[in-house]
């Protein structure tokens, strides 16, 4: 059966092997309908966190209820640790200190965010980085309960010694979303 109006062209061959070669460049593969099939993508398996007494202690000292926070707004976007200048915030966020290193958290449970947390903060402390991204997202999928791990967080980085100040990321790092954390200085 022929289509009324529809007239078909012809393609230019020197123009297909253009697209093909194009795509070939791009490592776009035409499969084979029988013999290969696509498979979906596997999401990488989190590594596993090893317990050392150090983490161990970490761990234990951080309480999930403890609320160092000021009444004001500000009190969950930025902190500063006792004895440091009261400009360390500002110079944070106009972003003093490059991000050496990020965590992002989303999909993790409290037990596991709270492991990597740790890890992830005291690893790049031996590593002497000063500034750190963490992401923990804004909670929008979190339903009628709101963020969990977002607060949970910034309440154990107000626990950590480790810590000496943080402040809410910018928008192209991720907003109240994510945290720029200064750590103290290993010596």
């Amino acid at each position: 059966m022929k289509r009324i109006g529809v007239t078909p062209v012809a393609r230019d061959p020197a123009e297909k092997d253009l697209f093909e070669k194009e795509m070939k460049r791009l490592g776009v593969v035409k499969l084979n309908k029988q013999s290969e099939k696509i498979v979906p993508s596997v999401k990488p398996a989190r590594p596993i966190i090893q317990r050392t007494p150090e983490k161990l202690h970490a761990e234990v000292g951080l309480s999930d209820s403890f609320d160092g926070a000021s009444a004001d707004d500000w009190g969950d976007r930025e902190y500063i640790s006792v004895g440091c200048g009261v400009d360390l915030a500002q110079k944070l966020s106009r972003g003093l200190w490059p991000v050496g290193a990020h965590l992002d958290l989303h999909g993790y449970r409290t037990e596991e965010a709270r492991r990597a947390l740790v890890d992830f903060i005291l690893q790049a402390r031996e590593a002497h980085i000063r500034c750190v991204r963490i992401v923990t997202g804004k909670g929008i999928n979190s339903g009628e309960e709101g963020p969990v791990l977002k607060g949970l967080v910034r309440r154990w980085l107000r626990q950590m010694r480790e810590v000496q100040a943080f402040v809410q990321a910018p928008t192209a790092e991720g907003g109240s979303g994510a945290l720029r954390v200064l750590l103290a200085k290993k010596f």
